[in-house]
């Protein structure tokens, strides 16, 4: 039942009960707006009660379902970055659209505004599909009458309209020259800045971890002992947010690892913002003339290093974080060309610790 109360300050505060369910309460300065709120909840609640679907308010928006969303999810599973920004796009483009006329048209113009404003096709299935998620959240969680099935005829629209929804898959990898060339160009800067491009290069292309996930390791997760490391909030389509994995740590990343915390125990190995890391790397390619090199390349040269080092793919994906193999074995198609490349990268990355071994099998001679 709903209930009225006139307070001090002459605003009405309206609660409505239904049993088995959560009490609503709201504040109104006008005694018709509670009235007219309360009888539309009493309603809803009824409906609810007994597995009915709610029908939404004539006047609910996108809006504020995107928004009772990030209230009442995200504090139980925090979002990355990208949903936010996608989200809060949503609500400026599309967010004073009403619930009740939430239809095929709708979806269809935004995907069409969309378009106009220059995005890709993967990117238009990233927010289609944040959407329908959030659809199918009232739908099923709220218990609200939507149909979260209004955006897949935009979505299998996307490849009629000749956009591309699934991402290019990158194949470039740094050659040996290529890294020992940026190298030089960072140890010849009379002021090479705050950031140590140069063991960050090697220890991305040694390890194949990304930029954001290297600056983020903090010494204390570092166990040289054991030879493993915690990597942190890994890179996942549902599950960022604790996504932790041990990582192997290998000879080649002690000495890095060692220069890099500098007899600190505790911080981060590399507190530096990847932002900065990718900017300066990028800036470094143009000036040496290195074409189509970016720094989450050097993931991909680790990663066919491993494979070429002998590794199977439940091996390199330790060290990848990749949890569907599938995305793996393009890195096992190695072409002959491939191959001299791998090796004289290895030399290069490893000529001292290739030295101790010969070095080492000269004395045993002797």
């Amino acid at each position: 039942m709903a209930t009225i109360f006139k307070m001090s300050d002459g605003r009405h505060r309206a609660q409505v009960r239904v049993a088995g369910m959560r009490p609503r309460s709201k504040i109104f300065t006008k005694k018709k707006d509670a009235e007219a709120w309360s009888k539309s909840i009493e309603s809803q609640l009824k409906q609810a009660a007994s597995g009915d679907l709610i029908d939404v308010p004539a006047d609910a928006t996108l809006r504020q379902l995107i928004e009772l969303y990030e209230e009442q999810v995200e504090p139980v599973k925090p979002f990355g970055k990208n949903k936010k920004a996608v989200l809060k796009a949503t609500k400026k483009k599309i967010g004073a659209v009403k619930l009740a006329a939430l239809g095929k048209n709708i979806i269809r113009d935004f995907v069409d505004l969309r378009v106009r404003e220059g995005a890709g096709g993967v990117t238009i299935s990233i927010d289609l599909s944040y959407l329908r998620t959030i659809l199918s959240w009232a739908r099923y969680v709220r218990n609200l009458n939507v149909d979260p099935d209004v955006v897949l005829d935009a979505k299998r629209s996307l490849p009629r309209r000749g956009l591309k929804t699934r991402s290019v898959e990158r194949t470039r990898v740094a050659a040996p020259e290529e890294i020992e060339l940026l190298i030089e160009h960072y140890s010849s800067r009379k002021w090479r800045g705050v950031i140590d491009m140069i063991s960050l290069i090697r220890f991305a292309a040694l390890t194949s971890l990304r930029q954001e996930e290297i600056c983020k390791i903090e010494i204390s997760d570092i166990s040289l002992k054991k030879m493993v490391m915690i990597v942190r909030d890994r890179k996942h389509p549902q599950e960022k947010i604790g996504n932790d994995s041990d990582v192997p740590v290998l000879d080649s990343f002690i000495e890095l690892i060692e220069k890099a915390r500098d007899g600190r125990k505790s911080g981060k190995l590399f507190d530096y913002n990847p932002r900065s890391v990718s900017s300066s790397f990028t800036r470094a390619c143009k000036k040496l003339g290195i074409k189509d090199l970016h720094f989450h390349d050097l993931r991909h040269t680790a990663t066919t290093d491993l494979f070429a080092l002998g590794l199977q793919i439940p091996e390199v994906a330790l060290f990848t974080g990749h949890k569907d193999w599938k995305m793996l074995r393009r890195y096992t198609h190695v072409k002959p060309e491939g191959v001299h490349l791998t090796v004289r990268r290895l030399m290069a990355l490893n000529a001292d610790a290739i030295q101790q071994v010969v070095s080492g099998e000269d004395r045993a001679q002797a």
